[in-house]
């Protein structure tokens, strides 16, 4: 572990010298596309390490693992990128004739596991700044538990508040169980890119938000209910003639917030000072609060860069910032905040009790379905690094859009937050259902997916690979696979038990969500599978135990999260599953009497295979007697 410092001229001209390390014999990059976005690539040369790099993980020729972290320090900001020799750290965020003398800017670390690492790394950056949690010390989102709706790629900017009501009743109609719902961009008392008040439109939601909360969670039984912000009050600011103006001090730039659209957007900015940036916050939360929001998606928050550069020290302002936004969010809203488009250091770093962090850029309803691989593998490999301080948001997505079920199936055993963004009467409750069970509760997995170790230094959209992400419910394994391959290709490729980290046991059911077959194979065996194009299949991988396996809600995508309890108890096996529907278990041998709720299951029994199957029609707790 080595943490390495520059000095004043290596901050002045914003590079510094090259850095040697051992060489690399491929790497995985997560690297800031824009300035809102990270992206992964991987290579074999270190020349081909992009700039503002904000992970490196790398392999050597001999089997070991490297990792270097740019830091944060003061006012500045590094990020790493490849030259012939090593590393050249680029550094920023300070102003003109205000350098130190030097600063702390670069950990590196070697070892054996690359999970481990990867975390060991974050959490000693955690110790040595002090500025921000590792995810396991932070409470978990209480949204993350329940699914959720967006208003964004239903409505976008046009929504109001008889939209909201109509996306509601479509929900209610098919008696589905929606948790939460998030009142997206479009909302705000704003004039074009600028906030005027503190307060919705009066024109959009004549009533305030009030009522419209109350009755969204005593007409149609939502749990939460989220309102979205910008960061920086709005994406411009604040209106300088607005009333806001009159209460806060605020200075000028002149910038570019969309820099994903070819032409110049540049234009005057308005942003709230670091010194009264928490007065405002107070303001604007306590005015949500009292609304009865619940929640917040806060947007734009690497803007706040192009507002301060050459203005005040970037470092300074962001930590000032954050420190205010989250601090108001504890109070209000017990920390229940999304970041967004926030995928840099800066934010990573200053993360002390809030706990999701949006893991990639907008997922894209309009685009075609290579555009969805994308989104996928994006996802799956930046929550390497981003799952150690923070739940990675994988973002909403549409049921009735390119790719709704390789989406929805990576979603359900992602860790994260899952909801959806349909348009009215659009959805695919089909879909839906397989998330959730029927009090609107999610499957999900405790921990964050993670890609597999032989998925770390592939990009799986250009080579004739799968994608496997792994994740667990207690002692049984998931595997997550996808072809993302955007060569419209079928892919055979092979899994394996062993492919999950940290999984225990010999013998495992193996059974397969898209074909609906169980196998038994011990821990190293390899399964050949081949998927079609943009097809994806979830595996829940199960130990045996005296003969049985159980393997959950087979219906659900992730099925044995509705596992809550399954042990031998004398000469009979009992399990407890959360809800009702098609239970299933490997037997290996045909079983002698089954109990569902104490009464005579409906049950089928394939011999061939050894899937039991178990049909109940109750709702919520269903208790299981199986006897061999």
């Amino acid at each position: 572990m080595e943490y390495i410092s520059f000095d004043k001229n290596e901050i002045a001209r914003g590079r510094s010298r090259v850095v040697g390390i051992n060489k690399p014999k491929h790497f995985l990059a997560l690297y800031n596309c824009n300035i809102h976005w990270i992206v992964p690539k991987t290579g074999t040369k270190i020349k081909d390490i992009p700039n503002s790099t904000q992970f490196l993980l790398w392999q050597t020729a001999e089997g070991n693992y490297g990792v270097a972290l740019p830091l944060i320090c003061g006012d500045l900001k590094a990020s790493v990128c490849g030259c012939n020799d090593g590393l050249c750290v680029t550094i920023k965020g300070t102003m003109e004739g205000e350098e130190p003398d030097n600063a702390e800017l670069l950990y590196i670390d070697y070892g054996k596991d690359p999970y481990q690492l990867t975390l060991n790394a974050v959490k000693n950056i955690s110790e040595r700044l002090q500025s921000f949690n590792l995810r396991t010390e932070k409470n978990i989102p209480k949204f993350l538990d329940y699914i959720g709706w967006c208003t964004w790629d239903a409505f976008y900017g046009a929504v109001n508040e008889e939209k909201v009501i109509m996306g509601l009743d479509s929900f209610k109609k098919e008696n589905f169980p929606l948790g939460y719902m998030i009142l997206d961009d479009g909302s705000w008392d704003a004039h074009y890119e600028y906030l005027n008040t503190a307060s919705v439109s009066e024109s959009k939601f004549p009533d305030g938000l009030h009522s419209l909360i109350d009755k969204a969670k005593n007409e149609y039984g939502l749990k939460m209910f989220g309102v979205w912000h910008c960061f920086t009050a709005y994406w411009c600011g604040i209106n300088p003639n607005g009333e806001l103006a009159k209460k806060y001090n605020y200075v000028k730039s002149y910038a570019d917030i969309r820099p994903w659209i070819e032409e110049d957007t540049s234009q005057d900015c308005y942003v709230i000072t670091p010194e009264d940036i928490g007065a405002f916050y107070d303001e604007l939360h306590s005015y949500l609060h009292a609304e009865g929001a619940d929640m917040l998606k806060i947007d734009g928050q690497s803007s706040l860069d192009l507002f301060t550069d050459g203005i005040v020290g970037q470092g300074t302002a962001m930590k000032k910032y954050q420190q205010a936004m989250q601090e108001t969010a504890k109070k209000y809203f017990a920390s229940r905040v999304i970041h967004c488009m926030s995928n840099s250091i800066d934010v990573a770093y200053n993360m002390l009790t809030t706990n999701c962090w949006r893991n990639s850029y907008d997922y894209s309803p309009n685009g075609g379905m290579n555009m969805q691989k994308e989104h996928i593998y994006i996802n799956a490999m930046n929550a390497l690094w981003t799952s150690t301080f923070s739940y990675p948001d994988w973002d909403m997505f549409q049921t009735h859009s390119h790719g709704a079920e390789i989406h929805a199936a990576a979603r359900a055993i992602s860790g994260g937050p899952i909801y959806v963004c349909d348009y009215p009467d659009k959805q695919d409750f089909g879909i839906l259902n397989k998330l959730v069970t029927s009090d609107g509760n999610i499957l999900r997995c405790s921990q964050p997916a993670l890609p597999t170790a032989d998925c770390l230094f592939s990009d799986c959209r250009y080579e004739e690979k799968l994608l496997k992400i792994f994740n667990a419910n207690g002692n049984i394994g998931v595997l997550g696979i996808f072809n993302c391959n955007v060569d419209n290709k079928s892919i055979c490729d092979s899994c394996s038990v062993s492919d999950i980290y940290g999984i225990d046991g010999e013998n495992f059911a193996v059974y397969s969500f898209k074909n609906k077959t169980v196998s038994v194979a011990d821990n190293n065996a390899a399964l050949e599978i081949t998927l079609n194009d943009g097809d994806y299949d979830v595996v829940t991988c199960s130990p045996v135990t005296r003969g049985i396996a159980p393997l959950g809600l087979l219906e659900k995508y992730n099925s044995s999260a509705a596992i809550l309890k399954a042990e031998w108890c004398d000469n009979h096996y009992h399990a407890e599953i959360s809800d009702g529907g098609v239970i299933g278990f490997y037997c290996e041998t045909a079983p002698k009497k089954v109990l569902c709720n104490n009464t005579d299951a409906n049950y089928s029994y394939d011999e061939e295979c050894g899937l039991l199957c178990i049909k109940s029609d109750k709702n919520g707790l269903n208790t299981i007697e199986i006897n061999i």
